[in-house]
C-alpha cells in the first residue's frame, strides 16, 4: 500500500475502507486491508482506531445519508488525512479527529455561505458559524501543541550579543529555592 491513502486513481480514492449494508440498514465499516491499516496507524490500540473509523463514518454519513460511494471517499480522505499529519497515541488519534470533524464543518460552512440567492440572515449565521469554528479550531491546534510538547514551551534563540566583557550562559537554567545570590 502506497503512504498516501488518498491517492487518487481516475479521480477516485483507493479505498481504505468499504461501506456495506449492517444489521438494521445501517452501514458498517468494511476495512478492506485490516492489517496493513493497523501497520500505519501502529500506535494506537485496533478497538480505538476502529472507534476513531466508525465516528468518522457516521460524521460523514449525516452529510451523505444516500451516497455509499461519496462516504466512502470522505471517510478515505479523513483517514488520509489523520495519516499525513501523523497520529502517535490514542489521544492524538482522538484530538486529530476532533480537528478533522472541525476543519470539515469550517468547510461546508463556507459553501453554504457562498451560495447564490440566500436570504440575508442565513448568511449571517453561516458567517457566524465560521467564526466560531475558526476559533475552535485554534484552540485544538493549542490543546495539540501542548499535548504534543507536554505543557513545555520552547524559545528559540536566533541572535545573542554579549558586549565586550559580558557573559553569556546556554543550556537549561533552572532558578533554586534557595536562592544563592549575594546578601
Amino acid at each position: 500500500m502506497s503512504k498516501d491513502i488518498c491517492k487518487s486513481k481516475a479521480k477516485n480514492i483507493t479505498p481504505l475502507i468499504k461501506c456495506q449494508e449492517g444489521e438494521g440498514g445501517s452501514l458498517a465499516v468494511n476495512l478492506e486491508n485490516r492489517e496493513e491499516f493497523y501497520k500505519i496507524f501502529s500506535c494506537v490500540e485496533h478497538d480505538a482506531l476502529e472507534q476513531s473509523l466508525h465516528s468518522l463514518m457516521a460524521f460523514h454519513q449525516a452529510k451523505e445519508p444516500d451516497d455509499k460511494r461519496k462516504l466512502e471517499k470522505a471517510t478515505n480522505c479523513s483517514i488520509s488525512k489523520l495519516h499525513k499529519i501523523g497520529v502517535s497515541d490514542p489521544i492524538e488519534l482522538m484530538l486529530l479527529q476532533q480537528m478533522i470533524i472541525t476543519f470539515d464543518l469550517f468547510n461546508t460552512s463556507s459553501k453554504k455561505a457562498n451560495t447564490k440567492n440566500q436570504l440575508p440572515e442565513r448568511f449571517d449565521d453561516h458567517i457566524k458559524n465560521i467564526t466560531k469554528l475558526s476559533k475552535v479550531f485554534l484552540e485544538q491546534v493549542k490543546g495539540l501543541n501542548a499535548y504534543k510538547n507536554q505543557g513545555q514551551q520552547k524559545v528559540k534563540v536566533e541572535h545573542v550579543h554579549i558586549s565586550e566583557g559580558g557573559q553569556a550562559v546556554f543550556g537549561d537554567i533552572h532558578s533554586t529555592k534557595t536562592g544563592g545570590g549575594k546578601k
